[in-house]
């Protein structure tokens, strides 16, 4: 299995390769320009020795044009140049020449440099002779009577061209040596660059689910990783709060089919107890009736129980249908007040409502009636005798806000922020006394919630609880 390409790898070829194009464009430049500077200083030396040759041309006997044999051109720091020397009437015949040049194997000469030499002017051009290429300068001169000529100068190319090849090897040698350098810095480098990386991954991969509240350090002070740690570690906190949610959601589950067991195993023991009792022995249908008589008010608990649950969970996952009509709030509550008056009179608790003459929503007034049921026999639950239950309904600001207040023992503060938890009552015995499971509260809070609105409790110990409810009059989203 072939071995997988890593962002270091690839980080060091990319480097190599862009330090080799730079080295090679500045190897390019740098040869380029060194062929352009021997270029012209050949030709400065070439259009030195054709004036030179022109200042002697016309000093022989009857001033007859001629060319003096020198030696070798030299130029600084390069090798000796041959020269070829050949002057030419207006008709293009040989008028003299160096003895390298043969008469009878002249030199190619370039046409185009031959017919700028019009102008008067000095052109550069080429020769050849013997298939090889030659430098040269195109000098159009006149002699002493007046007649034209023109001298070419010429040497090879040679000499420079091995200048240049002997740069082109250094500068090879060089590229290849900064080549090889640049692999090791670009080794370098990318090993420096993807250490934190590589350290920052390891710690990454230690941090588990036992062990989400642990946080990467800061591995470099590059700003770069610093934002990629940062952004790492408030993911790792997003995750270790996603986690601890899922945990208290699987708790609460968990504390819900508990709680929710023990509510409906007692009816059920007792319909069960009761059910095998009358089965041992055959009885009289007066004694079957005494005991289907016990066992109806737990089937109507056990019913309320299992209704009461449906509400809640519906409610809590946003599926409890709501219809969405209006409702006369006052005499829902008045509806709800007469319907607990006879639980308040056998218990010597004087109910006052204080609501106006009309109040209307748009809402559901199946709900709101147990909401309003739920508070009041929360109410009565918890007064004393001779007390006050007070209900009171009120609008503000488009709202319509309903309070139930009791002179009971109230609710002290550590018990308060638990109060809408479902199957939560404050006496941790559990004491069904008061007759109540723990729903009422709950389900009062979401089916507010459902309305669009909220529920708040205030209470004082030994002066009793105050709850508000407050829902809006005109609309809200069903589920």
């Amino acid at each position: 299995m072939s071995r997988k390409t890593t962002f270091r790898d690839r980080l060091t070829l990319q480097t190599t390769l862009l330090c080799l194009l730079v080295l090679t464009i500045a190897g390019t430049a740098v040869f380029l320009g060194a062929r352009t500077a021997l270029l012209a200083n050949l030709d400065g030396a070439l259009l030195g020795i054709a004036r030179a040759e022109l200042a002697s041309a016309l000093d022989g006997p009857g001033g007859k044009v001629h060319i003096h044999e020198d030696s070798k051109l030299v130029l600084h720091g390069a090798a000796g140049y041959e020269k070829y020397a050949l002057i030419r009437d207006e008709h293009g015949d040989l008028a003299a020449h160096t003895a390298n040049v043969l008469p009878r194997q002249l030199p190619k000469l370039d046409q185009q440099a031959l017919q700028s030499t019009g102008g008067g002017l000095a052109v550069f051009g080429d020769i050849y002779l013997d298939g090889r290429a030659l430098r040269a300068v195109y000098y159009p001169f006149k002699d002493l009577k007046g007649r034209p000529y023109i001298a070419i100068c010429a040497v090879p190319y040679a000499p420079m061209e091995q200048s240049l090849r002997l740069l082109g090897a250094t500068l090879l040698l060089a590229l290849t040596t900064c080549g090889l350098g640049a692999t090791w810095g670009a080794r370098r480098l990318a090993l420096r660059l993807t250490d934190p990386l590589e350290e920052l991954a390891q710690r990454a991969r230690h941090i588990g689910g036992e062990t989400l509240h642990e946080r990467i350090p800061q591995l470099s002070q590059d700003d770069e990783l610093v934002s990629l740690t940062d952004g790492l570690n408030e993911m790792l906190s997003q995750l270790d709060v996603a986690f601890a949610e899922r945990q208290t959601m699987i708790d609460a589950q968990r504390q819900f089919l508990m709680d929710a067991s023990h509510e409906l195993r007692t009816p059920v023991s007792n319909l069960r107890g009761l059910v095998e009792v009358s089965l041992r022995r055959p009885r009289t249908n007066e004694s079957y009736q005494r005991t289907l008589s016990i066992c109806l008010p737990e089937i109507k608990r056990l019913n309320v129980l299992v209704n009461d649950l449906l509400t809640l969970v519906r409610a809590e996952a946003g599926t409890v249908v709501l219809a969405k009509e209006p409702v006369d709030l006052v005499a829902l509550i008045g509806q709800a007040l007469q319907a607990h008056q006879a639980n308040a009179t056998e218990k010597q608790v004087h109910l006052c409502p204080t609501t106006p003459e009309s109040l209307n929503l748009q809402g559901d007034p199946t709900r709101l009636r147990q909401v309003l049921d739920n508070l009041i026999d929360n109410a009565l639950r918890f007064a004393p005798t001779e007390s006050k239950v007070e209900v009171t309904l009120t609008e503000q600001d488009k709202m319509a806000v309903l309070t139930v207040r009791d002179q009971g023992p109230g609710i002290s503060p550590e018990d308060l922020p638990h109060l809408f938890k479902r199957f939560w009552r404050a006496d941790v015995s559990r004491n069904r006394a008061t007759g109540g499971l723990g729903l009422g509260l709950a389900i009062t809070h979401s089916l507010v919630e459902a309305h669009g609105g909220t529920i708040t409790v205030e209470s004082v110990v030994g002066k009793g609880a105050c709850f508000s409810v407050t829902i809006p009059r005109h609309g809200f989203t069903t589920a």
